[in-house]
């Protein structure tokens, strides 16, 4: 059932920037957001905020906005994406739902 699903230290561990252990194998995560945001697909605002049905395979409904380009995060969501991720995460997800990405 769990299988695939990451643990929580593992979660933890991935938000905060440091080293994941998996079986003896050592991997770091990166901690610069702006490469985090960059490293994905990008897609109009029109697409991510369609049906789920219509939403390209590759974006995972939890984390549009980092599908969106950089004009178009700033125009939605007034910040940019640096200033964003450094909100408590119940503002983000009252902010992202103010906009129609939750």
């Amino acid at each position: 059932m769990w299988k695939g699903h990451k643990t929580f230290s593992a979660i933890i561990s991935a938000l905060e920037g440091k080293a994941i252990v998996h079986g003896g194998n050592s991997t770091l995560q990166n901690g610069n957001t702006e490469n985090q945001f960059d490293q994905h697909e990008k897609y109009p605002l029109s697409v991510l905020r369609g049906p789920k049905e219509h939403m390209p395979s590759d974006v995972d409904p939890l984390t549009k906005e980092i599908y969106l380009t950089h004009d178009d995060f700033v125009s939605t969501f007034n910040m940019p994406y640096n200033q964003f991720r450094t909100l408590p995460l119940w503002k983000q997800k009252n902010i992202k739902k103010s906009v129609g990405l939750f």
